[in-house]
């Protein structure tokens, strides 16, 4: 019995800053398909560079977008069921 070749699944980075439309190449002649990034976080959100520099090297963007939850004290079970 031959089992079938698995595919190697998309390698994809998570960022907190910008990057330049060189390490966008770099990323993805190394075979990055995607780069998650955040829609706006002071000066940690996704540029129109970025957007221009993925599109031209074909790598995938996922955006995240985060308002809160950045202190212990959020999570609580009332703030869970208005989240949901």
């Amino acid at each position: 019995m031959t089992l079938p070749t698995a595919r190697p699944l998309p390698r994809a980075l998570d960022l907190a800053r910008p990057l330049t439309e060189t390490q966008i190449a770099a990323a993805a002649t190394a075979g990055v398909a995607a780069i998650c990034r955040y829609l706006w976080q002071g000066g940690k959100g996704l540029t129109a560079a970025e957007v221009r520099a993925c599109a031209q090297w074909q790598v995938r963007i996922v955006p995240v977008f985060e308002g809160r939850g950045n202190l212990y004290a959020y999570f609580t079970a009332a703030q869970a069921r208005k989240d949901a």
